[in-house]
């Protein structure tokens, strides 16, 4: 990724992308995507938990590089991210959730988030963050993992934009 900002800069001082207003920056980085509503009637904590394990995925994922073995990738064999359970926190005193998950952001990135959901009557929160993206496959560069989303054209933030918008529509819609 630091590859990509510096050669961007160089060559042609890359133009920061428009984000939608519900995407928060932090340090030129993607910080928070918000999804939250109001619903038309409150809604069941034991719905949108069941909303929230049919639509986010914490699957196993390799990252590849073709480069030398002391790449975070290593040479063709790749890094193996486990998945794992999706909850890392779940309450039904306060109706909150805590999900972790891993999007496919296209044939490029995989996306990975955490998601805060909760459900205060007709208030319903989906706020996603520590959002970070990855290369599938970086060719002969060193492939670095997970990295924060620069909001940089050069960075591609519109493939976790799209891939976490998805993820935030589908839930929406079950929990409806």
């Amino acid at each position: 990724m630091k590859k990509i900002i510096v050669l961007c800069t160089m060559l042609s001082g890359c133009a920061t992308v428009n984000l939608p207003s519900n995407v928060t920056v932090k340090d030129k980085n993607i910080d928070t995507m918000d999804f939250s509503y109001q619903a038309d009637k409150p809604k069941e904590f034991a719905n949108i938990k069941l909303c929230i394990a049919e639509n986010v995925d914490n699957k196993t994922v390799t990252l590849k590089d073709a480069s030398s073995s002391s790449s975070f990738a290593g040479p063709h064999t790749g890094q193996t991210i486990q998945g794992g359970d999706i909850f890392k926190y779940s309450d039904e005193s306060t109706s909150t959730i805590i999900a972790k998950g891993i999007a496919d952001g296209g044939s490029i990135d995989f996306i990975q988030y955490d998601l805060k959901a909760s459900a205060k009557g007709n208030n319903i929160t989906l706020k996603f963050y520590n959002i970070a993206h990855a290369m599938k496959n970086t060719g002969y560069l060193s492939n670095d993992g997970f990295e924060q989303i620069c909001v940089l054209s050069g960075c591609r933030p519109g493939n976790a934009l799209d891939a976490i918008k998805t993820i935030a529509d589908k839930i929406k819609a079950c929990i409806q």
